[in-house]
């Protein structure tokens, strides 16, 4: 396995093992999954694209940073502002665990090589 590869299968591991905290402290869990993204984003556009079941190359990096950078930016926005919509009815653990299988889904069909597994 290629170091590209085990990046690739990192990217969407890490938002999913956040979404294991969702009866514990699943907000921190978040933020601190995104970052970890962002720098495995930025690890994986400086090391050789993986070949095989994920098809990424210099495109897919650019479109990769991206989606990991609003993943981030807006866990740590949320981090204020769904503390004080707690009184609308949506529950922080939710939200939260919703936030990290959209990040999953997106990166997924960022880097999928074949369309017939989306």
């Amino acid at each position: 396995m290629t170091p590209g590869t085990l990046i690739s299968i990192l990217l969407l591991l890490v938002p999913g093992i956040a979404s294991i905290f969702y009866f514990r402290n699943i907000r921190m869990a978040t933020v601190a999954a995104a970052a970890l993204d962002e720098i495995l984003s930025v690890l994986l556009f400086w090391i050789m694209p993986p070949q095989g079941f994920f098809f990424v190359d210099r495109t897919t990096d650019v479109f990769i940073f991206m989606i990991t950078s609003i993943y981030l930016l807006s866990s740590i926005y949320s981090l204020r502002y769904i503390s004080d919509r707690n009184a609308t009815g949506l529950k922080q653990p939710t939200y939260y665990l919703l936030l990290n299988l959209f990040a999953v889904s997106m990166l997924f069909s960022a880097q999928i090589n074949n369309y017939g597994l989306m």
